[in-house]
């Protein structure tokens, strides 16, 4: 099942405390609209590579909702 990106919602919130700090830490929240369901993980490293995680953090939602939404149901 291919999501619709109208459907998500992504939010990046950067968790570093304080300056002169490097890396990152970033907490990423995913969430489908329509059934509420919803993913949050967070990175740590030098470089976690925003797309490499939005694609991933995709296909782990596709997994989540694919027995749970039924595109039939909603036309």
């Amino acid at each position: 099942m291919k999501l619709k990106e109208e459907d998500l919602w992504i939010k990046v919130s950067d968790q570093r405390v304080g300056m002169g700090i490097g890396g990152w830490h970033q907490r990423w929240t995913f969430t489908h609209v329509p059934t509420k369901s919803v993913i949050e993980f967070e990175t740590h490293g030098s470089n976690p590579m925003p797309y490499r995680m939005r694609e991933k953090a995709r296909q782990l939602m596709e997994l989540l909702i694919e027995d749970y939404y039924d595109e039939d149901s909603t036309s």
